[in-house]
């Protein structure tokens, strides 16, 4: 099986660092493991011991489908409760340079400029009935 040209990778902190256990560990893992991905599953809990990070999931699509999702470490040390491929995590502001990334490569690539607006770039909703609800808010928003 061919790696994925896109990694979206989540290995993000479910409980402070104080709180996650040291010293030498296992790390448990669930999800299923496809062939040719072993690497991840030496990389990812090497990683997670060295940053002291109790658990994370890590997702990898290739052309629109989901080839690959692992869960690894706890979502809970005080439970002993496994992080499963598809927990869900509290991402708070970690998801602003992501977006921060993705629209500057939309820049770079010539796809968007920085002055287009979002809204302009998703379907508007439909008012029940299937009628267009008008025009979106046009309203130019600065931090």
């Amino acid at each position: 099986m061919p790696k994925p040209s896109f990694l979206a990778s989540s290995l993000l902190l479910l409980v402070p660092p104080a709180q996650a256990a040291h010293g030498a560990q296992t790390i448990r893992m669930t999800g299923v493991a496809p062939a040719g991905m072993e690497s991840y599953d030496r990389i990812i809990p090497d990683l997670m011991m060295r940053w002291h990070n109790p658990g994370g999931a890590v997702a990898g699509s290739q052309e629109r489908r989901l080839v690959f999702a692992r869960g690894y470490g706890l979502a809970d040390t005080a439970r002993n409760l496994a992080v499963e491929p598809d927990s869900l995590f509290r991402i708070g502001s970690v998801s602003k340079p992501i977006t921060a990334v993705a629209v500057l490569q939309l820049f770079a690539n010539k796809k968007r400029s920085l002055d287009d607006q979002g809204v302009r770039h998703t379907r508007r909703p439909q008012a029940s009935g299937g009628q267009d609800s008008g025009p979106p808010n046009q309203e130019r928003h600065r931090p």
